[in-house]
């Protein structure tokens, strides 16, 4: 599983991107905005937020609402920097284009003239 990246909290768990994800986040009453990560008000209960939407099931399991999580995401700079690298990781492989075997992008591509 290429896409699943694992990260320490109250031990180590593992977080991937998914649709799965994105459902999770939307079942949220205030769901966040990937630009929430970057705004000081938000970004700490965003962090917390899209770390639990992206755990995968087994790990999501032990944390029905993200408050259950947020006891193990301590308000420290250097830990939610980590955490917040590793939430990208798994944003960006789930995310990158794919490439064909011409390195060439998938699907079709507009005409030359």
């Amino acid at each position: 599983m290429p896409n699943v990246f694992k990260v320490k909290l109250d031990r180590e768990r593992s977080i991937e991107f998914s649709q799965g994800a994105l459902y999770r986040m939307g079942t949220l009453p205030a769901p966040f905005e990937f630009d929430d990560l970057a705004r000081p008000r938000k970004s700490y209960a965003a962090l917390v937020a899209w770390t639990w939407a992206c755990l995968v099931p087994d790990d999501a399991a032990d944390f029905p609402s993200p408050e259950k999580l947020a006891a193990h995401i301590p308000l420290d700079r250097e830990f939610c920097q980590q955490l917040s690298g590793k939430l990208a990781d798994a944003i960006n492989a789930a995310t990158k284009e794919e490439k064909n075997g011409h390195s060439s992008t998938l699907g079709t591509s507009p005409a030359s003239s």
